[in-house]
């Protein structure tokens, strides 16, 4: 039985084990048969990743289901980045993936990566909004900043998301916050020179009186990158100290 296991979960160069190249074909009856004979449903390859963590790399739910309700499958173990399977689906925009790891399984929404990012992070950086929605309803936190001091906010305004701006204002996200360049999400609107970004932040409370670590606000980026119509936002929002 013990060179049994040791065949089964021998791994190829990069640790994929037979379980591994099982679980990315979704091939529900090998997963099966493999387990049975001895295949460790937590193993990780030299990256760290597990056969739930690579199930979910290839959008493979049925494989998800299996290992988490028949295997038990650790669906907060994380790889060489520090990501967890919910940061993979955030990641790849695998929407019913997202719902089913946090309906039905313990993934845990606020973990971070190496980065400091959470999956919440990863969803508004790939802009997918059905995702941010999932996230926030099951407790992530909208405020979590990572290494850099940048929020789920920071990153819809820089990829100029403007429902993901809008569901995180109304899910309390601080349109304040700066990160560690001394930069609001306002800020970030303003260089990239997205008016509506700007008008939602406006709208939610954003001033223009925060300094970045070159002693600049908002208008003063929105007028050195010539983005007129944002500087007259802000000079009508009555923000301008």
């Amino acid at each position: 039985m013990g060179r049994r296991c040791d065949e089964v979960n021998k791994g190829d160069d990069d640790g994929k084990t037979p379980l591994y190249f099982a679980v990315i074909q979704g091939s529900t009856d090998l997963i099966k048969i493999l387990i049975e004979h001895g295949a460790s449903v937590n193993l990780e390859t030299k990256d760290g990743v597990t056969p739930i963590n690579a199930a979910c790399q290839y959008n493979q739910l049925e494989a998800v289901k299996m290992l988490n309700v028949k295997y038990k499958a650790d669906v907060n173990k994380c790889d060489v980045y520090g990501c967890c399977p919910l940061h993979v689906v955030s990641f790849c925009n695998k929407k019913e993936l997202a719902a089913y790891l946090c309906d039905n399984s313990d993934a845990k929404v606020n973990l971070t990566n190496k980065n400091g990012k959470t999956p919440l992070h990863f969803a508004c950086k790939n802009c997918n909004d059905n995702i941010v929605e999932i996230l926030l309803n099951h407790g992530a936190n909208v405020n979590k900043c990572d290494v850099d001091g940048c929020s789920p906010l920071h990153l819809a305004s820089y990829f100029n998301q403007k429902e993901i701006a809008t569901l995180l204002c109304e899910k309390g996200a601080l349109v304040n916050l700066s990160n560690k360049n001394g930069e609001t999400p306002l800020h970030i609107a303003c260089m990239e020179g997205f008016e509506n970004i700007a008008d939602i932040l406006l709208q939610n409370g954003a001033l223009n009186c925060f300094h970045d670590k070159n002693k600049q606000t908002p208008i003063e980026y929105a007028c050195s990158n010539n983005h007129r119509n944002i500087a007259m936002l802000i000079l009508k929002s009555k923000t301008l100290k």
